[in-house]
Formats: C-alpha cells, sequence, structure tokens
C-alpha cells in the first residue's frame, strides 16, 4: 500500500531524507553524527578480578574482619560459617553481572549482519553496522530488522515482536498517517513502526531509520542490563 510523496513530505522532512533514500556521502557523515549501529557493551574485565571485587563491599570486610577474630578466639566453627556466607555471597553477585553480560551478548547475535536500503536512489544491501538515522530500509518476509524504523509503505506486513514484548503472535503493522505530525515529533508510533531484533515474518514494507544503535529499545534494554546493581540489604545500609 504505498502511499505518494506529496502526502508525507513533512514526515521526510522531520527525518532529513525521502522516499529514494539517502546518498552515501550523506550516510557518511551521519556515521560520524550518530556512530555506528551497534550495541556497545563496557570493556570486559577479567573474571578474576570481578569475582574479587565482590569483596569490596563494606559489609564483606567487616564478614572477613569477623572470621578473622573468630579464628584467633579459637571459634573455628564461627569462623568456617562465616567465611562460607562471605564466599557464597560473593559468588552470587559475580553470578549475577556474569549472566547480565550473556544477555547483552544474546541481544548483539539478534542484530544480523547485512540490511537492505535505497541508497542514491538504488536498492542496495550494506552491513547492518552502517544503518544511520535517515535510511529508508526495504524489508521482506524473513527480513530480521536492524534498527528502529517507522513504516511509510507497507503490503500485509507483519512481525514478529516476541524479544521486546514476548508476545508470540505476529503484529500487523500500519504505514505512518501522514495526518498524525504529532507522532513522530514526539515518539515512534508504535503501530507504524519496525524494531531492532525483530523479524518480518509477512509481507513487504519500507521504513525509515529513526534510531540505531543504543538508540533503539533493544539498545535501551542491553544499557538497562549492563548497569543493574545489586541492592543494599537494610543491615548493609545502616552499618
Amino acid at each position: 500500500m504505498p502511499i505518494l510523496e506529496g502526502q508525507i513530505s513533512p514526515f521526510f522532512t522531520h527525518y532529513q531524507t525521502a522516499p529514494s533514500g539517502i546518498t552515501n556521502e550523506e550516510a557518511q557523515n551521519r556515521i560520524l553524527k550518530y556512530g555506528r549501529n551497534q550495541l556497545h557493551t563496557k570493556k570486559k574485565t577479567p573474571y578474576i578480578v570481578q569475582f574479587l571485587g565482590e569483596f569490596k563491599d563494606l559489609m564483606v570486610i567487616i564478614l572477613l574482619f569477623a572470621t578473622i577474630f573468630a579464628f584467633l578466639s579459637g571459634e573455628v566453627i564461627d569462623a568456617m560459617i562465616i567465611l562460607f556466607i562471605v564466599f557464597l555471597n560473593a559468588t552470587i553477585g559475580f553470578v549475577q553481572k556474569f549472566k547480565a553480560e550473556k544477555a547483552i551478548e544474546a541481544l548483539k547475535k539478534m542484530i544480523k549482519p547485512y540490511a537492505r536500503v535505497l541508497r542514491n536512489g538504488i536498492q542496495t544491501k550494506i552491513s547492518a553496522e552502517e544503518l544511520v538515522p535517515g535510511d529508508v530500509i526495504v524489508l521482506e518476509e524473513g527480513d530480521n530488522i536492524g534498527a528502529d524504523s517507522v513504516l511509510f509503505e507497507v503490503n500485509e506486513l507483519e512481525t514478529q515482536e516476541a524479544i521486546l514484548t514476548g508476545e508470540s503472535m505476529p503484529v500487523e503493522k500500519n504505514p505512518f498517517n501522514p495526518m498524525d505530525h504529532v507522532a513522530f515529533e514526539m515518539k515512534m508510533p508504535i503501530n507504524n513502526s519496525v524494531f531492532m531484533g525483530t523479524m518480518c515474518v509477512h509481507g513487504t514494507g519500507k521504513a525509515v531509520v529513526a534510531g540505531t544503535g543504543m538508540n533503539t529499545e533493544i539498545g535501551r534494554i542491553a544499557s538497562l542490563t549492563a548497569e543493574t546493581k545489586k541492592d543494599k540489604s537494610p543491615l548493609e545500609k545502616e552499618l
């Protein structure tokens, strides 16, 4: 169901693009401005360093001193119990961070390496890392979507968004309403948008890339996962 360019000129103006896409030169300029379409993670710290980092907590230090005093006082059983608790606490904290790292790696694997775009008015296949805001992507059944994008042309398009919503049923998509200017000025309209890491399971469509890398829904999930910190217990706060 194509929409005439003249009908949605404010839409293309907003995203600084056109139905025929952007030029290769402009794409390079936008890569410099917005960065590559990647999920960024913190520099990986050796696992042994991460584990030892669990012993820097004030509560843990107090318990280690308690273990030493228990040994010096001849309370070997008490000392062993305290030491066991300290190592159990460190192990739990380490495992939580390890799982968070694995979750981010799994999200990165969901971004497929290639995407079909219109550059200089010609459809071409590029690395998904080179997608930039304003790119016009061409979607077909079976495609993995490489960036958060707003649809402007749809032909019975349905996507699988379980990765974001947990909903197993495909979601029917509609083209952007050219009269609804408020939607794209404030935020991406969900029913008219497709998202990084999701898949086209039926139909075809064209969409304008609105967000790449960490400025996508899956990027925000990755960011929250990486920044998750263990809350202090009431006892730790009092100490």
